[in-house]
């Protein structure tokens, strides 16, 4: 049996899921809150981590290959360059894309849920080569 007990593992069930929720509603209220999509990809991150650490290695690498964490964080980084490039080039028509009312979704929304994303995995990927390199170096 890998990982913690069935206690732990069912506790890290509900509190991953309202950590994650929390997560993502810091990365959407990024443009009227401090830190926005860095601190959400930060707590993102921590709900990963700590579902590793209840569940164990093998069953979070089944579910987040290391390959395709980096996959996505790169891309991640990609979509949030070209955000930010079009946000410098083409400036305030883009910035309320949709707007409703009090809030709009624009680019600083978007690049916010973006930049949570990319500091979520790019976390998440480097504990996942520490973990390797761990068990790397107890071999």
């Amino acid at each position: 049996m890998s990982g913690m007990t069935i206690i732990v593992k069912n506790v890290v069930r509900f509190i991953s899921a309202a950590i994650m929720l929390f997560a993502a509603y810091l990365m959407v209220h990024g443009e009227t809150i401090p830190g926005g999509g860095y601190a959400g990809g930060i707590i993102l991150a921590s709900a990963f981590i700590l579902m590793m650490l209840a569940f164990g290695k093998k069953v979070m690498a089944n579910k987040l290959a290391v390959n395709a964490v980096l996959a996505c964080e790169a891309a991640a980084a990609l979509v949030f360059l070209v955000l930010v490039a079009a946000g410098m080039f083409y400036g305030n028509p883009l910035f309320d894309l949709f707007p409703s009312g009090e809030r709009s979704i624009g680019l600083i929304n978007l690049a916010d849920i973006v930049l949570g994303a990319a500091v979520a995995l790019a976390i998440y990927a480097a504990f996942l080569v520490l973990v390797d390199h761990k068990i790397r170096m107890e071999k």
